[in-house]
């Protein structure tokens, strides 16, 4: 439409300059003493077009030539770009399809190019660390400028060069320059200073950054839980050793990292290796007391109590946890060592049904007695049973594993009245 409409106008526009062009019919004198010109309109107006178009010409003319060195100097620098974008796509291309010598020598390509040089250095230090090349690292560090924005990202790739390659002074200095500058973003700095906590095995600094990414939400659970079973054990395992009271240093800690089941099952643990039994039993206490948890039962097995305090704590959780193998040999244990037989019998065969291997292993270390023929609930008083060689321990082992899942699978029935017995009735062994 804009087309027919031009068309149109120039049409109209011709035919009103002809019909004015046609109507000129005076003329024009010029004089330059002692030369006298006369002219007609028409030729006049002739003239000055022509005139109009060739100096309009002209003048083009001389600016394309005036202006050549500067559109050369341009086209090279077009060109020069459009080089360094084909090297820097070049890079990404190799890198992806698992070609790192190829990503190389375009990013090298890119750099000489001047166009992109900072980023294509960048690039290059961060491809020689992933493939832990600390010669090319070097060298693509050194080339990343050290002003503005540049500097900051020297000094996160400067970090990350000391944690690949171990160079712990680098690594410290670099981390304390991102602290002052204040440049990146917390989450990059905290996540740098997690990988150095844990790589330098330095829990205090791993765990102060792990909160500061969990509360950014930066850092999933599974993740924040993995630093902080290692970083507890070894924390407060430092504390007892600086004579530091184990309430006093367990208070200090965030209200919501102490209701987790992993972190105090971590806590219970070392406890116990620091011989802090007493504590362990009494944290574990606390804990039951409002929440089940099996990783916490787990490493209350070596040393549960047979107490029957401890009986009716766990027996209170078994009605939501029936399928816990775990619940099932802690009640196991206290009820043999309780000697509550049927008891044993009951949460034995459950044990089987739930996880056959725990309960062959819990036969072979407790439930067994040393002739390794019957089971606890199964002998009397007076029988006498013969002890076998050295020789026979390995398969005298797996033949009682065996009885003692055929007698636990057969229904218990006068044994659910003794509970609380803890041997037959003597007039019955009479009888």
């Amino acid at each position: 439409m804009r087309t027919v409409l031009a068309v149109l106008i120039a049409a109209v526009a011709a035919v009103a300059f002809a019909l004015w062009f046609q109507t000129l019919d005076g003329y024009v004198v010029a004089v330059f003493p002692p030369y006298r010109f006369q002219l007609s309109s028409q030729l006049l107006v002739l003239l000055a077009l022509l005139f109009l178009f060739v100096g309009y010409g002209v003048l083009r003319l001389v600016a394309r030539i005036v202006g050549t060195p500067g559109a050369v100097r341009q086209w090279r620098e077009r060109r020069r770009l459009q080089r360094a974008l084909d090297a820097l796509e070049m890079a990404v291309v190799g890198w992806e399809l698992g070609k790192p010598k190829m990503s190389f020598k375009a990013l090298d390509r890119a750099y000489r190019l001047k166009h992109g040089a900072a980023a294509a250095a960048a690039a290059a230090c961060e491809a020689a660390l992933a493939v832990r090349d600390e010669a090319r690292a070097e060298n693509a560090l050194a080339r990343i400028p050290d002003v503005g924005d540049w500097m900051a990202v020297r000094q996160v790739l400067e970090a990350r060069f000391g944690l690949v390659f171990r160079r712990i002074d680098r690594l410290e200095a670099a981390l304390t320059a991102l602290e002052r500058g204040g440049k990146v973003a917390p989450t990059v700095r905290e996540r740098l200073r997690l990988e150095a906590g844990v790589q330098l095995e330095r829990w205090e600094m791993a765990l102060e950054a792990a909160r500061k990414l969990r509360r950014h939400d930066a850092l999933p659970a599974p993740e924040f839980l993995a630093v902080a079973v290692k970083a507890y054990p070894a924390l407060l395992a430092d504390a007892l050793r600086r004579g530091r009271s184990f309430d006093a240093w367990w208070e200090a800690q965030p209200k919501d990292e102490r209701q987790l089941p992993a972190i105090v099952a971590a806590v219970i643990r070392t406890l116990r290796s620091e011989g802090e039994a007493a504590q362990a039993l009494r944290l574990a206490e606390t804990f039951l007391r409002r929440r089940y948890a099996t990783e916490v039962v787990a490493e209350l097995l070596p040393s549960l109590p047979a107490e029957p305090v401890w009986l009716d704590r766990l027996e209170r959780w078994l009605g939501d946890n029936e399928n816990d193998p775990v619940l099932h040999e802690a009640l196991l244990r206290l009820t043999l060592g309780l000697q509550l037989w049927g008891k044993a019998k009951g949460h034995y065969a459950q044990l089987l049904q739930l996880d056959p291997v725990r309960a062959r292993v819990v036969a072979a270390e407790t439930l067994l007695p040393p002739d390794r023929l019957a089971l606890p609930w199964d002998r009397t008083p007076n029988a006498t049973f013969p002890v076998p060689n050295s020789t026979e321990n390995a398969a005298g082992a797996d033949a009682s594993a065996s009885e003692a899942e055929r007698a636990a699978s057969q229904p218990p029935a006068a044994e659910a009245a003794a509970d609380t017995e803890s041997e037959p009735n003597p007039t019955a062994r009479k009888a």
